[in-house]
């Protein structure tokens, strides 16, 4: 390196005496980083060890290349001096001089030394995570360090095995700043391996590194292990625990403690609750459904409807070698269990040499990578042709959102999710079928894919996308094969739970519409917490009140059927209107308390119909005039009919003179005869009832030809209404004589 007396040109005319004392200072060595962040240096110059310095200085330039070099110390050597507030990453160079006789006399400068504004990486959290990946290997992922105003230029990793501090480097520092992950396979499962991840930037490497202790067998599925509590008869509506003993998956013994809280995880048990059924009798990987002969095959309808999901649960580490799951129920019937046992790093995969998947499978195996083509090669080993696959486990989402599954087949495929069938191409050849299903975070949800190749090119590609999630192959992280444990599966009895009236609900036509005097009846349905018909009711008893205004009626529920929940009600109403039905159970209101009822008014009844306008007077009708009376038509309790009534009944009038109602002491001619002669003793409507604009009510319009008494029947349907028959009185309409009605009486004189 050059001097700064050469760099900068300068020289320097001293005295002998002068030139001597500087000889006798000796060369200060460059100044040494002692230490440097973003944008700050710490330097330090160590004493001169020949001559005699009373003081050393130190210079920087500007940090940005200039030629200007400052004195930023002028101190005892040995000192330190920090240069903050410099732009990050900055190159700042520095050199020193002794000096003595108070900084008259100098000695020669060192050279010239450059550092940068900025540190080694640093990481602030062990953020190193692993996940399985195949059955061997893993894959580590790490965000990266503080860079400490340097970026970083490449990661490195190494590895020992059962802490024996031996670490060996397994990925070199290879020039790539968004290395974030990287797989390593061959993985022995008993071992433990510590990995260490490192930064690099151009001020060295990090440290601490970033470190994750990885042991294969602690993130197998371990099918061997065992149900050790649960309950074959539970009740719906509550939560039941069923706990499993986890064994070691090498030795088969029980393990003693889980891994919660620690860097491997844990292990992880899937409950789920499935309509009657068994695993398949040559592979013990799907659950099929019973057929007669098989042990709790059952005729009664599945609890779980076609297109719906089954129950599902995930295990809690109880921290003692077992495992708690907790389930609740819902609908009450018969079901199947089955616990099965998680291994992270892609699904279980089965190939079978036919098309049929008939027999044992050729090859089962982890599959990490759903991505598949096998052009015209073989894809069982040893056919490219006529062969079927299988893929089962479980898949866990990052985000609760609907997803979308897409699947490029060649030949033909079909998908489950959570035993829903998405899509079905088993008889349609190649190219991309999609289905969509709602996925929630946490939740493991079962996934099935089948495969056929018959002829041809041949290749299965499985994606995943979402509002959120880019579609993309499903990560071997996120997928998980799942064999079944020990034991099953298990038959589990779900019965009703307890009463809930705010479930129960009331039906029925007379639940809303019913008639005056007519006896009815409406249903209840006892349900319990969950909505289950209740199968044994407990002697429930279900209080009804119908509540209309002036008026409440008090009905209790019989039994109809209790092992089914069925209660009636029954009730008689003489008073049409609209009721409110009021059905409680333990003084609670039931699911539709409250309904309306509808009462009509019952069959009209002639013995409460009655005239209500036209007879008040002493005299009844002008004889000749017609005359207008108002009838109200009622049913037998008095209620008033309705218009909707009129078809039922028919309103009929006759009137029949009977005699003169005057009396005189003259001797007159009695004209009776001539009278009936001419204009008749009976008269009928003129008109057929008209209805009035307020419904029950009708105008009878009749015209008695005939004064004095008369005889007035109305009939309702044959019968007489209330009060007739009616004497009434008719007067003559004019005292004028009436030439072609008078008669001759006598030829006399008077």
């Amino acid at each position: 390196m050059e001097s700064v007396a050469k760099r900068v040109g300068l020289f320097i005319i001293v005295n002998a005496l002068t030139a001597v004392e500087a000889q006798s200072i000796g060369k200060c060595s460059p100044p040494v980083l002692v230490s440097s962040t973003s944008g700050n240096i710490q330097v330090r110059v160590d004493p001169i060890p020949t001559g005699s310095p009373t003081a050393c200085r130190i210079y920087r330039d500007d940090c940005a290349g200039g030629g200007t070099f400052t004195m930023i110390l002028d101190a005892t050597c040995g000192n330190t001096v920090t240069s903050t507030g410099l732009a990050a990453d900055a190159n700042c160079r520095y050199y020193c001089q002794g000096t003595a006789s108070s900084g008259s006399v100098t000695g020669d400068a060192s050279d010239i030394v450059t550092y940068a504004a900025a540190g080694s990486p640093v990481w602030t959290v062990q953020n190193t995570v692993f996940t399985k990946y195949d059955y061997d290997c893993v894959k580590l992922s790490w965000s990266a360090p503080d860079p400490q105003g340097s970026p970083i230029t490449c990661y490195s990793v190494t590895r020992d095995m059962n802490a024996d501090g031996n670490f060996v480097t397994v990925q070199p520092c290879v020039p790539n700043p968004n290395l974030y992950s990287q797989v390593f396979c061959g993985l022995s499962s008993p071992i433990s391996y510590r990995f260490r991840v490192y930064a690099t930037n151009r001020v060295g490497t990090s440290n601490t590194p970033s470190e994750v202790t990885v042991m294969l067998k602690n993130m197998f599925a371990v099918p061997g292990s065992v149900v050790t509590s649960y309950a074959s008869a539970v009740q719906a509506g509550i939560s039941h625990q069923v706990v499993v003993q986890a064994v070691d998956p090498l030795s088969g013994a029980n393990e003693l403690s889980g891994f919660s809280g620690t860097q491997y995880g844990s292990r992880i048990f899937v409950l789920r609750l499935l309509n009657p059924s068994k695993l398949d009798e040559i592979t013990s990987t799907i659950e099929v459904p019973l057929v007669p002969g098989d042990t709790h095959y059952t005729t009664a309808s599945n609890p779980i409807p076609v297109g719906m999901a089954p129950i599902t649960a995930s295990s809690a580490d109880s921290g003692n070698g077992q495992y708690s799951i907790y389930y609740r129920p819902t609908v009450a019937g018969q079901y199947t269990m089955v616990i099965r046992t998680l291994e992270q790093g892609g699904l279980q995969a089965q190939y079978w040499d036919n098309q049929w998947f008939y027999g044992l499978p050729h090859e089962t195996k982890q599959q990490p990578d759903m991505i598949l083509d096998w052009e015209r090669g073989d894809i069982t080993g040893n056919a490219a042709d006529f062969v079927t696959a299988r893929w089962t486990g479980f898949i866990r989402a990052e985000f609760s959102e609907e997803y979308t599954f897409y699947v490029d087949a060649d030949d033909h495929a079909r998908l489950w999710i959570d035993d829903v069938l998405l899509f079905d191409k088993w008889d349609i050849c190649c190219g991309g079928f999609w289905g969509r299903a709602v996925l929630s975070t946490g939740v493991y949800h079962y996934i099935k894919l089948e495969y056929r190749e018959l002829t041809g090119q041949a290749h299965l590609k499985l994606y995943w996308s979402s509002f959120s999630q880019v579609k993309e192959p499903i990560p071997a992280s996120r997928m998980y094969r799942a064999p079944a444990i020990s034991g099953m599966p298990l038959s589990i009895d779900v019965t009703v739970g307890n009463l809930l009236p705010q479930n129960c609900l009331a039906y029925g036509h007379q639940l809303t519409q019913s008639s005056a005097g007519l006896p009815s009846v409406f249903y209840i349905q006892a349900k319990d917490t969950e909505g289950n018909n209740m199968t044994d009711s407990n002697g429930a008893v279900f209080v009804v009140q119908l509540a209309t205004s002036g008026s409440t009626v008090s009905v209790v529920s019989t039994p109809l059927n209790e092992s089914i929940g069925l209660y009636a009600v029954h009730y008689l109403l003489t008073k049409a209107g609209t009721y409110t039905v009021t059905i409680k159970s333990s003084n609670v209101d039931i699911s539709n308390s409250g309904a309306s009822l509808d009462v009509s008014p019952g069959p009209p009844a002639a013995s409460t119909t009655v005239v209500t306008d036209g007879l008040a007077g002493a005299i009844d009708f002008m004889a000749g005039v017609p005359k207008v009376l108002r009838v109200t038509v009622k049913d037998v309790y008095g209620n008033v009919v309705e218009r909707s009534q009129e078809g039922s009944f028919n309103l009929s009038l006759n009137l029949e003179w009977r005699n003169y109602s005057l009396t005189s002491s003259l001797a007159l001619l009695d004209d009776s005869a001539q009278l009936t002669a001419d204009f008749g003793r009976y008269f009928e409507l003129t008109l057929p009832a008209q209805p009035t604009e307020i419904s029950g009510i009708y105008d009878l319009t009749f015209t008695g030809l005939r004064s004095g008494n008369n005889r007035l029947y109305i009939r309702l349907n044959g019968e007489h209404i209330l009060g007739s028959p009616f004497d009434i009185v008719g007067e003559a309409n004019s005292a004028s004589p009436f030439g072609p009605a008078s008669v001759l009486q006598s030829v006399d004189p008077p």
